[in-house]
């Protein structure tokens, strides 16, 4: 059996079961049967691990170094393609190169090419969300020009019924503009600026 425990440092946050989570690794380190794989940070592996010597003889550390930016531009582009998928959107190389930027940039609790991946994925659900509104948009205008053209067929009546329907249309008018300006304050707070 493999054990496979990403970002183990997290087990360590809680200083009360801080020593049940090194008792708890010890036993699947030294365990017959099960080869244990664990991944964390150098700061956690410094704090965690080598403030351990017993603790630390278990483990034979890796060093993986990042890939260089020929290489992690492949991989994401690889594997945005998930993303593409899920979300139904495309991204170009000046897509990919951007969110590879800004994670190196901004994400420093997470490493590329996972963090790039993760922007990628939030700007695909961002757009599949824009547009999913701005369907929602065009047919609650086109229900208003239907509502306009059958008030203006009632326009000189007089009749009761048609009177009340006409109440209704406007009741109906006044909700979809609130349903409008909602989605469109919200696109407007969640607008993205690019230089």
């Amino acid at each position: 059996y493999i054990a496979f425990i990403d970002k183990a440092e997290n087990m360590f946050m809680n200083k009360e079961n801080e020593n049940n989570s090194y008792m708890f690794l010890t036993e699947l380190f030294n365990a017959q049967n099960i080869y244990t794989i664990i991944t964390m940070t150098d700061s956690a592996y410094s704090k965690y691990v080598t403030s351990k010597p017993d603790f630390a003889r278990l483990i034979h550390k890796i060093d993986i170094t990042a890939p260089d930016d020929a290489k992690l531009y492949d991989i994401v582009k690889s594997r945005s393609i998930i993303y593409e998928n899920y979300n139904s959107v495309s991204f170009g190389d000046n897509s990919i190169r951007e969110g590879i930027r800004l994670a190196k940039r901004f994400i420093t609790n997470e490493q590329c090419p996972a963090s790039a991946l993760n922007i990628l994925d939030a700007a695909g659900s961002y757009v599949k969300m824009r547009e999913v509104e701005g369907h929602t948009i065009l047919a609650l205008r086109n229900r208003l020009k239907e509502i306009e053209v059958e008030k203006n067929s009632i326009q000189n009546s007089s009749s009761a019924e048609e009177f009340d329907r006409k109440d209704e249309l406007i009741r109906e008018e006044i909700e979809i503009n609130k349903q409008i300006n909602l989605i469109e304050s919200k696109q407007n707070k969640n607008q993205v600026k690019t230089n």
